[in-house]
């Protein structure tokens, strides 16, 4: 997946954005294009990819990491968590 492919949120779908750019990010990270460790994009790079603000792209990393998909800490970039994001954790 290309980062012209990436999922781009819609506001006409009934989801928020913020959980459209939440699922983009699994999706990217289950494709294995964000390998599991690697630094991922910076967040000014994901708002620009994504065409969200940073609030809902934050949003939408914290609820990642709590899926276990990303990692993040501050003042370090954020990277694909160790365990991969699964159907079953998801729920």
């Amino acid at each position: 997946m290309s980062e012209a492919s990436y999922p781009q949120p819609s506001r006409l779908r009934p989801e928020p954005l913020w959980y459209q750019v939440e699922q983009a990010i699994q999706a990217i990270v289950k494709s294995g294009e964000w390998a599991t460790g690697a630094q991922i994009p910076a967040e000014e790079r994901l708002c620009a990819l994504f065409g969200v603000s940073r609030i809902t792209l934050r949003h939408a990393l914290r609820n990642s990491k709590s899926t276990d998909c990303c990692a993040a800490s501050m003042a370090v970039a954020p990277s694909c968590a160790a365990r991969r994001w699964s159907p079953a954790r998801a729920s």
